[in-house]
């Protein structure tokens, strides 16, 4: 993290259930309740780091961390942008 603080975790268990009840606010909440824009967290048991904010925005539109070709699976694609339809390629 820089000026080498660390991330803040939110507990040692797995926060799926509490991403599962409140899909668009959790990460938001957290942020606040932590006093942070980032922190870390388990879903599904995966290390996760979470992050809101115009810094956080910033990561997922340089290419060279993010990678958007391919990302999402074809059900996921087919539902959002229907059968033949492209999503944005990031380039």
């Amino acid at each position: 993290m820089p000026n080498g603080k660390q991330i803040p975790r939110k507990g040692y268990g797995d926060s799926t259930f509490g991403l599962w009840k409140n899909p668009y606010g959790f990460v938001s909440d957290r942020c606040h309740e932590l006093g942070s824009d980032v922190f870390e967290t388990r879903i599904l048991m995966t290390p996760t780091i979470c992050m809101t904010g115009p810094d956080a925005a910033q990561v997922f539109y340089d290419t060279q961390r993010v990678q958007r070709t391919g990302a999402a699976p074809e059900p996921i694609k087919a539902t959002l942008f229907g059968m033949g339809g492209r999503a944005f390629s990031g380039g």
